[in-house]
């Protein structure tokens, strides 16, 4: 290659470097490449100059594709230390998730607000009521509900305790369900009507209450069952809202990185308790420091903790925290690239006379093989089936690769695929 050439992209080599350092890394452990591997040509000399410009090339696609990959974080974890009958899960957008799943997008790079929301699991769900008593009219029909304790093993009541006095009762309906939820009985006291929104009836309790032995929804339908095996309770779940409801004690929240087909799990920001109380905004409840962890106390049957800085300011702060990582992975692949493209050099300047020399004894028998066989000859016993079957067989292994089937399943199809090659070709014959 001639010294002008090696001299011009040697001074691009320079430039990149110098503009790029802050501001792209590729760029500028590219530059940095294109530099060193100039002056490695010049004193190797002679095959390296042949080498430089493929080199150069596959060095920047090393560079390039490890620059393509998003760094930005796709999971939430929380660590509980008591979560009190809550579970927990990420908001983005009008979507839910739970913690340790890989999400689709964090809103990081949106001015969006993380938000991550405490839910009270049910006491009771539907399906653990029964059909106690049933009330006929010309226009609609009462169903009346029951749920009762049940003796365990040793023949002993099982109530549902509380705590502190339960304050509310909380029934949820079906998502779009036209039944209406009437009296509600809790060890045979009625309790008072509050309110009903978005599918969720609202009860207060009159006595202060700690346990639950029984009770008693009823609620009014407008479509007759044709039996009574079709009757179903239109309610989900019950929750129940004491009056010093149990705190939530948590430990830490954390952003991370999951690569899942690497299987590798990068940290990217992580809220101690300490900041956990200072960075977020308790929604339905309020915030305490309690030693290493935070109480989360919620004010009814959910609590959200809304972020109060800005996301971009985390996206920002975490990738400066992964940044020595990430230019250590791409002066890593500099490396590699330049001691590749030496090593090749040398030996090619040591060996290629006798290289040279193997090549021709090898092209030589193959052409006098050549020459010896018959020069004309017929496939026999290969039918249409075979053909078509080794089509299917290439077009399976192009769905593999394209949809990254899971690497256990293409061990299995390469196993497959062997002996399917191998029945295939099995009778075909080449004859003259």
């Amino acid at each position: 290659m001639p010294n002008i050439v090696l001299l011009i992209i040697s001074i691009i080599g320079v430039s990149l470097t110098l503009l790029f350092r802050e501001q792209n890394l590729f760029l500028f452990f590219f530059g940095l490449c294109m530099l060193l591997m100039t002056l490695l040509t010049f004193l190797i000399k002679k095959f390296a100059s042949k080498l430089y410009l493929p080199f150069i090339v596959i060095s920047g696609a090393g560079l390039f594709l490890f620059s393509r990959l998003d760094f930005h974080p796709n999971m939430v974890s929380i660590v509980f230390v008591e979560p009190n009958g809550y579970s927990a899960f990420f908001l983005a957008g009008e979507q839910e998730f739970p913690p340790n799943t890989i999400l689709p997008d964090l809103p990081l790079k949106k001015e969006s607000p993380i938000q991550i929301a405490f839910q009270k699991q049910p006491s009771l769900s539907g399906a653990d009521f029964i059909l106690l008593d049933m009330q006929d009219s010309e226009l609609t029909m009462d169903l009346i509900w029951s749920w009762t304790t049940k003796a365990n093993h040793f023949n002993e009541r099982v109530n549902i305790n509380f705590s502190s006095p339960m304050k509310e009762l909380i029934v949820k309906s079906e998502d779009n369900s036209s039944n209406l939820i009437g009296k509600v009985l809790v060890n045979d006291e009625a309790l008072n009507w509050t309110e009903s929104k978005n599918g969720l009836h609202y009860f207060s309790f009159v006595s202060e209450e700690k346990t639950i032995d029984n009770i008693q929804i009823t609620e009014t339908t407008h479509i007759k069952p044709h039996s009574i095996k079709e009757l179903e309770t239109s309610f989900t779940a019950i929750y129940v809202i004491e009056s010093e409801p149990a705190p939530i004690f948590l430990n830490n929240i954390s952003l991370t990185k999951n690569f899942s087909r690497l299987n590798q799990i990068i940290p990217f920001y992580k809220w101690d308790a300490a900041s956990i109380l200072t960075d977020f905004n308790a929604g339905n409840g309020y915030l305490e420091l309690r030693g290493e962890g935070i109480l989360l106390t919620p004010e009814t049957d959910r609590l959200n903790l809304t972020l109060l800085q800005s996301p971009s300011v985390i996206l920002e702060s975490g990738l400066l925290k992964l940044r020595p990582y990430i230019m250590a992975v791409y002066g890593l692949i500099s490396l590699l690239s330049l001691t590749a493209f030496s090593i090749t050099a040398l030996f090619l300047n040591q060996y290629f006379e006798t290289i040279k020399q193997k090549s021709k004894q090898v092209w030589s028998w193959g052409q006098n093989f050549i020459v010896s066989q018959p020069t004309t000859y017929r496939i026999h016993r290969i039918t249409p089936f075979k053909i078509l079957f080794s089509i299917f067989l290439l077009l399976s292994w192009f769905l593999f690769i394209k949809f990254s089937v899971s690497f256990h399943f293409m061990v299995i199809a390469f196993m497959l695929s062997i002996i399917l090659v191998y029945y295939i070709a099995s009778d075909i014959e080449f004859k003259k």
